[in-house]
């Protein structure tokens, strides 16, 4: 009975601790980040001051955990589609960055440059997914070895950096992700498609 009790009492705190940060990144999104306060976020979130507390020592400390938790909803979509399974690289990299597109507009244009930025790339889980995929396909012979896995793995980042932050500056107005579809095939043509002999704009929502 205890047992039942502390689990039911986990998941009504990770309920909770959730909504504070959705709520949190509305706002932000909203109003802006310096204009958002502890107080109007706990008013939305209908919770005390106290409990904010509970779950974060500072806004910074929310920031943070919202980009651990962004990382988190990037690896749940990967697995929810089962991304490990698919061996066209083509495919990989149109699904890959659909995910990373999805997951920054739930950050919102606000929010992605003040946290989003601040952690180096080759640091993020989705990096080194890419990397460790590009690497294996550049072993078996799928795709180009003339540049290095690592290399062509920071160009396609760099690429949806630019867009993300472009579409940030913008407001968030258009399509992120079929902006960074159209961006990323010129490198699917040069790195993936070619060696392959197929169409690059393969895979493109």
């Amino acid at each position: 009975m205890q047992e039942n009790q502390s689990k039911f009492k986990y998941k009504r705190s990770s309920i909770t601790k959730e909504k504070v940060l959705s709520v949190a990144f509305r706002l932000m999104d909203e109003k802006g980040y310096e204009n958002v306060t502890i107080k109007m976020i706990c008013q939305e979130s209908n919770i005390s001051v106290g409990a904010f507390y509970y779950y974060f020592s500072s806004k910074g400390e929310l920031l943070s955990e919202g980009l651990i938790e962004s990382e988190a909803l990037f690896m749940r979509k990967c697995n929810a589609a089962d991304i490990y399974s698919i061996k066209d690289p083509i495919m990989f990299v149109r699904k890959l960055f659909t995910f990373y597109a999805e997951v920054n507009e739930n950050l919102g244009p606000v929010l992605y440059p003040r946290y989003g930025t601040h952690v180096p790339e080759m640091n993020r889980s989705y990096y080194n997914m890419l990397f460790q995929f590009l690497l294996s396909c550049q072993q078996e012979g799928i795709v180009s070895k003339s540049v290095s896995a690592d290399e062509q793995t920071k160009h396609f980042y760099f690429c949806a950096r630019g867009v993300t932050l472009d579409w940030c500056l913008h407001g968030g107005k258009y399509d992120l992700n079929k902006e960074l579809q159209s961006a990323l095939t010129p490198l699917i043509n040069y790195y993936l498609a070619e060696k392959m002999g197929l169409d690059g704009k393969r895979g493109m929502e």
